[in-house]
């Protein structure tokens, strides 16, 4: 969630006005949509059975209990901190973001808390932190490769250049 007014302000913006959509298609979070998703693989069950909204969709409360809960089970720069004295000798080196800064879900807004955070560190995380300049979402961090030529690329069947062999000794990979 966002830390001061204006990246709050520019997160309802962009977050909280378009779940009218989905609050218009589906009720109780099943709408398909991209809000709904989240909740539904995030979130808590409810006592109804269905995904417990972080957030109401009209009105834009949030939920504590609820946000509490992603951040224990989902919130990666805090899990980290919070378990970093088991995790470093797995993860010293090995952490390495990219995130465009031109991103339209802003989440640079929550790059920028996860470096602090990663930076605070002892021992030190020893990774890196990436912003690529007027980069979309999913940047993936080589600036000479834009993303459209990365689906480009990964249209093209992993099965069309699997060894014949390998096929051949295994008939069920795909």
């Amino acid at each position: 969630m966002p830390v001061d007014d204006q990246s709050r302000t520019r997160w309802i913006a962009m977050h909280i006005y378009p779940c009218e959509g989905e609050v218009r298609r589906w009720l109780r979070q099943r709408s398909g949509g991209q809000y709904d998703a989240w909740q539904a693989v995030f979130g808590p069950v409810g006592a109804d059975g269905y995904p417990q909204p972080i957030f109401d969709k009209v009105t834009g409360a949030i939920d504590s209990t609820v946000a509490e809960y992603w951040r224990e089970h989902f919130d990666l720069s805090y899990i980290i901190q919070r378990d970093w004295s088991v995790l470093a000798p797995k993860l010293v080196g090995k952490i390495h973001i990219y995130v465009g800064n031109g991103d339209n879900y802003y989440s640079t807004d929550s790059v920028y808390f996860a470096q602090q955070r990663l930076e605070s560190l002892q021992p030190a995380y020893e990774g890196s932190v990436t912003y690529g300049d007027r980069a979309e979402h999913c940047w993936n961090g080589d600036p000479t490769l834009p993303k459209r030529l990365l689906a480009s690329a990964l249209q093209h069947p992993v099965s069309a250049h699997h060894p014949a062999t390998h096929r051949r000794h295994r008939p069920t990979w795909r």
